[in-house]
């Protein structure tokens, strides 16, 4: 169980060092429940000075999309290899679309936007499909792209390749799953 150090913060310039949760849920639902009392969100953001307009912008956005029943992710950065398979394992298997919004050079106050976004979604696809859900369709196309592109045989070789466990066999040769390593939970679309 964690600790209240793990889960509340306490900060003189945060609400006058008045104790608040940590976590992208709480300032959510803190920044639509100012928006439904009919409150602007300039308000908002003068009481959340942790929240940055971006960010209650990339909130919105996701709480639109989502009203529209459209469930997507937003990625940055260079690709990693697998990235293909992840859209398409990710589409198939619990209806997520992915977005490209920006290349290798990217600008910290947009990514604050995206990073929301993805916060919102996220939590949203966690509800749908359960914990974990994004993260196991991760490790699925990481082994999935392992044997599409598997080399071809050398002869007197064993090509068959078999998922066992945490490793990848192939002939007899054992390769460890850090060929491939996701990124850290929670953050798979923001480091691809």
């Amino acid at each position: 169980m964690p600790s209240s150090r793990d889960v509340i913060h306490s900060d003189p310039e945060i609400m006058g060092g008045t104790p608040v949760f940590i976590g992208p849920e709480c300032r959510f639902k803190s920044l639509f429940g100012y928006l439904a009392a009919g409150d602007p969100l300039k308000d908002f953001l003068e009481a959340f000075p942790t929240v940055t307009l971006e960010m209650a912008k990339g909130a919105l956005e996701a709480a639109a999309d989502l009203q529209s029943g459209k469930l997507e992710l937003k990625r940055w950065g260079t690709p990693a290899r697998e990235v293909p398979v992840f859209e398409e394992l990710l589409k198939h298997h619990l209806g997520v679309a992915m977005s490209v919004t920006a290349g290798c050079v990217i600008d910290p106050v947009h990514e604050a936007g995206w990073i929301a976004y993805n916060e919102v979604m996220e939590r949203e696809i966690e509800q749908r499909f359960g914990k974990g859900a994004i993260d196991r369709v991760w490790n699925q196309s990481a082994t999935v792209y392992r044997e599409r592109n598997a080399k071809p045989s050398e002869p007197g070789e064993d090509s068959t390749v078999s998922r066992r466990g945490s490793h990848l066999h192939r002939a007899g040769k054992e390769r460890s799953k850090g060929d491939v390593t996701p990124p850290g939970p929670g953050r798979l679309y923001t480091f691809l």
